[in-house]
Order: structure tokens, then C-alpha cells, then sequence
């Protein structure tokens, strides 16, 4: 039996009282651990969400930079096209040029061997008018008989 002025729950007492500090010691820690835990997911939320932006932000930079790649390209393509259009323009001009001065060569050609005819047409006239006898080119005037 327990002796006068003391609580036969005192022991238990006792032990439940150091079991109810523990427990609300183990749960102070995992209140704290889960507030820690907490606020590292919110603050790995907000580096996941800048991450993500960043990663937008370097996609946009990535198709900036393709595009002025491609762009960069289709002006080197323009440029070498405008100068194969100025060395075809410069050929052309050249052919045209050339074709025109055939075409006075043949022209001067054509009169040439025109003249050529007309010079012997010539000769062979004043070769026949040498040949033939010399006649008076007055008329012949008819005696009247009266």
C-alpha cells in the first residue's frame, strides 16, 4: 500500500508526465521539421517557376537567333543573286552589242558585193561600147528629094 500524502498515480504520474514532454517535444520538432520542409517546397517552387521562365526566356533567344541566322543566309543568297543578275545583265549587253555590229558587218557585206556587181556591170559596159564601132550619135537626118 502507498504511505499517507502520496497519490498512488504519482509514479505513473511521473512517467506519463516525461512520456507527454517527450511527445510534445518530438512534436514541436516535427512541426518545425514540416515548416522547414514547407517553406524549402515554396522556395523550390519559386526556383522551378524561374527555371521555367528562364528556359521560356532562351527558347525565344534560341528562335531570335535561328531566325536572324536564316536571315542572314537570305541576304548572302540576295547578294550573290544581284551579282549573277549584274554579270548576266553585263553578258547580255555584251551579246546585244555583238549581234548589232554582225548586223552592220553583213549590211556592209551586202553593199559591198553590190557595188562589187555594179563595178563589174560597169567595166563590161565600157568594154562592149570600146568594141563597138564608133557611130555618130546624131540623128540621122533623111534627104528630102524634090
Amino acid at each position: 500500500m502507498v504511505g499517507p500524502g502520496v497519490c498512488p498515480f504519482s509514479a505513473q504520474s511521473g512517467f506519463a508526465f516525461e512520456h507527454l514532454l517527450g511527445l510534445t517535444a518530438h512534436n514541436a520538432a516535427l512541426a518545425a521539421t514540416l515548416e522547414t520542409q514547407g517553406s524549402m517546397l515554396a522556395e523550390r517552387q519559386e526556383i522551378l517557376d524561374m527555371l521555367a521562365e528562364v528556359t521560356i526566356e532562351k527558347a525565344k533567344l534560341e528562335a531570335i537567333v535561328e531566325l536572324q541566322h536564316e536571315r542572314d543566309e537570305m541576304h548572302e543568297q540576295k547578294q550573290e543573286l544581284l551579282s549573277e543578275n549584274a554579270r548576266l545583265k553585263s553578258q547580255l549587253e555584251l551579246a546585244e552589242a555583238k549581234a548589232e555590229v554582225a548586223q552592220q558587218i553583213v549590211k556592209m557585206t551586202l553593199e559591198n558585193e553590190q557595188l562589187k556587181l555594179q563595178v563589174v556591170k560597169l567595166t563590161r559596159a565600157n568594154t562592149l561600147e570600146d568594141d563597138e564601132p564608133r557611130v555618130s550619135r546624131r540623128p540621122a537626118t533623111a534627104k528630102r528629094t524634090r
